[in-house]
């Protein structure tokens, strides 16, 4: 098949500019075919190109590239492109794109996904939309909106799939910073983690055995159920009311489960209490936080700076009279004023948007906001909230981002126990660091055993305006 077509089929122009940077922007389709292919780039949000070789490799002919081999076979062998897209199921959900021949991948990129089409049981765009109202405008889908801002918020894709209660009942996914939908299926599921807390992925396994020869799998079946799907949604549209306590549903939960035995049919029941729209519509205060900042931005900033403190940053008065440059003041418990900022640059501050947040609550909004943005540059200036988000999220804000680290003092740590708590673990992902104190610095690198040739990102503090910093070209970190 010629690579043209197959760029044509697959490449979604707005996402491959955004994912591969400046190369791809002039002309998607033809980088594709010309380049990505051999580079073995995704071409876009639902094709994992290592996943495809990794799942479908032993049934792919000789010489042929993932690409090639899923567009000759979307249709006749129902293969997935990646681990977010079911072919088979979109193809049962809406059969006119079978009748017609239509690449379902295809279709989905340019036509289901505006009309707001599922790619696979694990989304619910009528659910979605419904239960988080705020995420609707216009041309945006579900899961567009979940990859890109809603995971990050603690919002689920489905109702089927709880990710606040997936994050708390399985620490290491937080740790990780990964997508909690992503890692359930490509580790969890596994694992023998389970979705949401009413359902048990080997029980519904057990119950469908010719389905599910074991508990692979049982999450997309469950949720792929038409009739199941249309109630959820129903009950959310419904009943935006209702509320049953945690404490409420564990009892319920509870009694349920002494009865499954033998009363098979009520198994699925501790599933509906977590469908209720109350429970993903209860958004925490750094929840709302970040929607007030989110709504309060006019552009979308391509640097963002997190500061502990504004006024105790006045080098900060040197930065650049750029409207697509943000300054987020992250760890005061007082906001600050500012007048040393140039006029265009907008500021905020987490202490004007919600006075009460804890650090944890702090470093959550900050961790939304650099991943729904997926700004080229980040700087965190005595920002514990910024560097505890780098630390966490570095080796995935780093795939778009330069990061950069400045160490000063915090309101509530000095910069030694700054580097104290994240030096060694933002090693892997900092660009360059820049310290006002260079012995502090270089002391710690010692005590590290950090290699004399491995410091060329150490710097002093005031060169943290050279061209190759944060304020230089907008280049993605390699």
């Amino acid at each position: 098949m010629d690579r043209r077509r197959i760029a044509q089929l697959l490449v979604d122009p707005d996402w491959y500019r955004a994912r591969h940077g400046a190369a791809a922007q002039a002309n998607p389709v033809l980088h594709f075919a010309e380049t990505g292919m051999e580079q073995g780039l995704d071409p876009n949000a639902m094709f994992d190109a290592a996943w495809y070789r990794a799942t479908h490799g032993a049934a792919m002919a000789p010489g042929v590239s993932v690409y090639e081999d899923f567009c000759r076979n979307a249709l006749t062998a129902l293969r997935d492109p990646g681990p977010l897209f079911d072919t088979g199921w979109y193809c049962r959900t809406y059969p006119d794109i079978a009748a017609a021949g239509i690449n379902p991948l295809h279709h989905y990129l340019f036509f289901g996904r505006p009309e707001r089409r599922d790619p696979s049981p694990y989304f619910h765009n009528r659910w979605y939309f419904t239960a988080y109202p705020f995420a609707d405008s216009p041309g945006m889908d579900a899961p567009t909106h979940f990859l890109n801002h809603g995971a990050a918020l603690g919002l689920s894709p489905s109702p089927f799939f709880d990710v606040a209660w997936y994050r708390a009942q399985y620490p290491e996914v937080a740790r990780a910073g990964v997508n909690p939908l992503l890692h359930y299926i490509l580790e969890g599921e596994a694992k023998g983690f389970r979705p949401a807390p009413g359902f048990d992925p080997a029980a519904h396994a057990a119950r469908h055995g010719t389905a599910l020869p074991d508990a692979r799998g049982a999450l997309r079946h469950f949720a792929g159920e038409p009739a199941r799907r249309d109630d959820a949604w129903r009950q959310a549209k419904e009943a935006p009311a209702r509320f049953v306590r945690s404490a409420v549903a564990d009892e319920a939960r509870a009694m349920i489960a002494l009865v499954a035995g033998i009363e098979a049919d009520l198994a699925d029941l501790p599933m509906a209490l977590e469908r209720l729209p109350v429970v993903s519509l209860a958004l925490g205060q750094a929840e709302l936080t970040w929607r007030s900042l989110y709504l309060s931005l006019d552009t979308v900033p391509r640097r963002i700076l997190l500061v502990g403190h504004l006024d105790a940053a006045p080098e900060l008065a040197a930065l650049p009279d750029d409207p697509t440059l943000l300054v987020l003041e992250t760890d005061g418990h007082l906001a600050s004023i500012g007048t040393h900022l140039p006029p265009r640059v907008a500021w905020r501050s987490l202490a004007a948007l919600a006075p009460g947040l804890d650090e944890a609550e702090r470093a959550r909004v900050v961790a939304a906001l650099l991943n729904a943005f997926r700004p080229a540059a980040i700087m965190a200036w005595g920002s514990h909230a910024g560097g505890e988000t780098i630390c966490r999220h570095g080796a995935n804000l780093r795939v778009d981002a330069r990061l950069f680290l400045a160490w000063t003092d915090a309101p509530t740590r000095d910069a030694a126990e700054m580097m104290r708590r994240h030096f060694r673990r933002s090693l892997p992902f900092v660009t360059l660091s820049y310290a006002a104190d260079m012995q502090a610095l270089t002391a710690m690198a010692d005590a590290l055993g950090l290699p004399a040739g491995a410091r060329g990102h150490l710097r002093p503090l005031d060169a943290w305006r050279a061209a190759e910093g944060f304020l230089g070209p907008d280049t993605a970190a390699p």
